[in-house]
């Protein structure tokens, strides 16, 4: 087989395009084209997080399938053009307004027109949400929260009363293709070369999405790590793994041990898992070694998710480093 240290990706293209990139990876062992190719595919379109709104509520509409006197539009209609919002995943469940007045005439609303009190950051402002009439009003709530995949109206347990629960297509990638190519090592020509193109809504760039897609296949693949020669590791026993004062020895190689444990054993929430992975942080000794400050500079990383990494690194005995004073 290769040795893997010869194996390296590169970005082909415009590295800061938000909606597309390509990666060629090579070369590769003969078939591991496809078998990388394939599961990256799968990872990316199932797996990585997204904001979608997920209830509506608009004034005067008591059924999804209402005729509304306010607007051109009617109901339906303008809970299709919500579908077509790109969000970036938000820390927790939010409501967003659309509060709006036609005085003179008729008055087009877009995207750009939603307010929420906390902070949300909308891709494409410019969509068209609906057209009031003159003299009319439109008042509009929105329950946008963040997760994976794709979840049907009918699944949909979290819309308040009053609201109509929708269809939530959170994933923010749209499509990923993979092409798997010859490629020459020496005289060798039976290498593969595979080419990935990902294309996303905007609200992650490619780049990322893929390093967290080969991130959490390393992680599905880590209990197969636990297999010894003739026994399956099975879960350890509390009792076997609490330290003693008088086992300096086996303490320290416990500490060493959690130190380079993935992060994943923090058990955090996946949207504090993938925020650390898109800063390069993959062992919990990478998170501790981190100062306070640092961690909140991250983006999309709020109170509540900060909270839960210091609660559960306390949980181990842990804590991040002391940085400057955080206002």
């Amino acid at each position: 087989m290769l040795d893997v240290n010869t194996t390296k990706i590169r970005c082909s293209g415009d590295v800061t395009d938000k909606t597309h990139g390509q990666f060629i990876c090579g070369p590769l062992d003969r078939g591991y084209g496809t078998t990388i190719g394939n599961s990256l595919k799968r990872i990316l379109l199932s797996s990585i997080q997204g904001a979608a709104v997920t209830a509506v509520k608009i004034a005067g509409a008591t059924a999804m399938d209402s005729k509304l006197s306010d607007t051109v539009e009617d109901a339906i209609d303008i809970v299709l053009n919500v579908k077509d919002l790109c969000i970036e995943p938000v820390d927790d469940e939010l409501i967003a307004r659309i509060d709006v007045k036609a005085d003179g005439e008729d008055l087009e609303v877009t995207a750009a027109d939603i307010t929420a009190d906390s902070e949300l950051q909308i891709i494409n402002p410019e969509l068209h949400i609906a057209t009031v009439k003159a003299g009319k009003a439109f008042t509009m709530e929105l329950k946008i929260k963040t997760g994976c995949g794709y979840v049907a109206a009918d699944k949909n347990t979290t819309a308040d009363e009053g609201m109509f629960p929708i269809d939530a297509l959170y994933s923010p990638i749209d499509r990923v293709d993979y092409v798997v190519k010859n490629t020459r090592v020496g005289n060798i020509t039976n290498y593969d070369s595979l080419t990935l193109d990902i294309f996303t809504n905007g609200s992650v760039m490619p780049a990322d999405a893929l390093k967290l897609a080969a991130n959490i296949m390393i992680e599905g693949l880590n209990p197969f790590l636990a297999l010894c020669e003739d026994t399956v590791v099975d879960e350890p026993d509390p009792e076997c793994c609490s330290l003693s004062s008088e086992d300096s020895d086996g303490g320290h190689e416990a500490m060493e041990e959690l130190m380079n444990a993935p992060i994943s054993e923090l058990e955090l929430s996946q949207r504090s898992t993938h925020c650390m992975q898109r800063n390069n942080i993959f062992t919990i000794g990478e998170l501790a070694a981190k100062t306070t400050e640092e961690i909140m500079s991250f983006r999309n990383l709020g109170a509540k998710s900060f909270k839960e990494i210091c609660d559960r690194l306390a949980e181990r005995g842990l804590s991040l480093k002391t940085g400057s004073p955080l206002d």
